[in-house]
């Protein structure tokens, strides 16, 4: 009798599973459940409430100056502008960091800091940055053998004086970043990327060949309003006379007097035998490695139209500088056409930690495809440790683009 009871309680079961199983297969479609009919695309409307491909481009530079062999601080002014982490690997994904040169002398980190460099190059590049290392007036002294400045402890970091002559020269790795990856001065575009940029504009700034000069063809200074949207960075100063050759020109004599000095199978300690003229100037001391007049001259008004002819004529609206100390920190003049940023971060200086910063936007007016009118805004800022990041000096327009992109 149980056993039977058990088998009926089964059956049962069994039964009211089926039927739950049953219903929500083929459950009926009328009233609550029935299911709600997909809406028909509507291409339009959606069309109408897509994002508009017009969106705010910015940009961001972040500059250094002479570090003289002090990586301790070199960290600490990386890290305080934000382009490394606490590991000091890179964190400025599109950034673009300039050292204006001078990584060599008065301290002892030289192979830790050009590795260093090395390493950021690599980083940032994978992360659509960008490192653009400088040659200083030192870095020159190094190749040539002029070893005034080299501490004792630098040398023992080599193992000895021959070692470190090896390693500066054509065969040895510092040699050899020193031609591959450094020049003499540098031209950074603002709007690097913008894909709605003019055609000539365009081809400059996506290439990224900082260290190529920037010619306007025939009529497209009127067509282009970018023509002049960037900075040049230079160890020492480009004067009018320098500027007139263009930053090609510029490094291809610094390239060809680098090669001469690392070549060379006795150190110098001067120029090689055979110097051409053209290398000797660059290295005297009105060129761009040596130049200290935006620094040190007195008259603004006369300085002033000096820059003001020098950056005309290599299409920027500024020029950044090391190689002159300024211990108040980073220094601007003629209306931030001159930024002095060697503040002596070195311990050998005992100077304030700095870095300067440019922002750059454009901000569309209308998010209207159709529209071609943007707002150019462009920041310059000194960073300092244990201080207010300070505005030194901005540019602010709105341009229209209708013309120029017919060109």
């Amino acid at each position: 009798m149980l056993g039977l009871l058990y088998r009926q309680r089964r059956l049962l079961i069994t039964v009211i599973s089926l039927v739950i199983i049953f219903k929500y297969i083929y459950r009926d479609t009328s009233g609550s459940s029935k299911a709600k009919p997909k809406p028909k695309k509507n291409h339009h409307t959606q069309h109408q409430s897509s994002p508009s491909n017009l969106k705010k481009f910015s940009s961001r530079i972040v500059a250094v100056g002479d570090l003289h062999g002090d990586l301790d601080h070199a960290v600490r002014v990386l890290r305080m502008a934000g382009v490394v982490d606490l590991r000091n690997q890179w964190i400025g994904g599109p950034s673009i960091l300039v050292q204006t040169g001078d990584i060599v002398d008065r301290g002892k980190a030289t192979i830790l800091l050009y590795k260093w460099m090395d390493a950021l190059r690599t980083e940032a590049q994978a992360a659509g940055g960008a490192v653009v290392s400088l040659l200083g007036n030192h870095e020159y002294m190094n190749a040539l053998g002029d070893w005034r400045y080299v501490t004792k402890e630098d040398i023992e970091t080599f193992g000895s004086a021959e070692s470190r002559r090896k390693v500066m020269s054509t065969q040895g790795w510092i040699g050899k970043t020193w031609e591959a990856n450094y020049s003499v001065t540098a031209r950074i575009p603002y709007p690097l990327g913008f894909k709605e940029l003019p055609r000539r504009s365009s081809q400059t700034s996506t290439t990224r060949r900082f260290t190529e000069s920037f010619t306007e063809e025939e009529g497209e200074e009127e067509s282009d309003p970018f023509l002049d949207a960037g900075t040049v960075f230079v160890h020492g100063g480009i004067t009018p006379e320098y500027a007139s050759l263009g930053i090609s020109e510029i490094n291809r004599i610094g390239h060809s007097l680098l090669h001469r000095a690392l070549a060379g199978t006795i150190p110098y300690n001067h120029l090689p035998p055979h110097t051409p003229p053209e290398e000797a100037k660059l290295y005297a001391e009105h060129g761009p490695l040596w130049e200290r007049s935006y620094a040190l001259e007195d008259d603004e008004r006369r300085i002033c139209r000096q820059i003001e002819i020098a950056t005309q004529r290599l299409h920027v609206r500024r020029m950044v500088m090391g190689h002159t100390p300024q211990f108040k920190g980073i220094s601007s003049r003629c209306g931030g056409k001159i930024l002095l940023i060697d503040t002596g971060i070195s311990s050998a200086y005992g100077g304030p930690l700095t870095a300067l910063e440019i922002n750059y936007s454009l901000t569309p007016l209308s998010h209207n495809s159709s529209s071609s009118s943007w707002n150019e805004r462009e920041s310059v800022f000194a960073i300092q440790e244990l201080a207010d990041k300070k505005k030194l000096a901005g540019f602010h327009r709105i341009v229209n683009l209708t013309e120029s992109l017919h060109h």
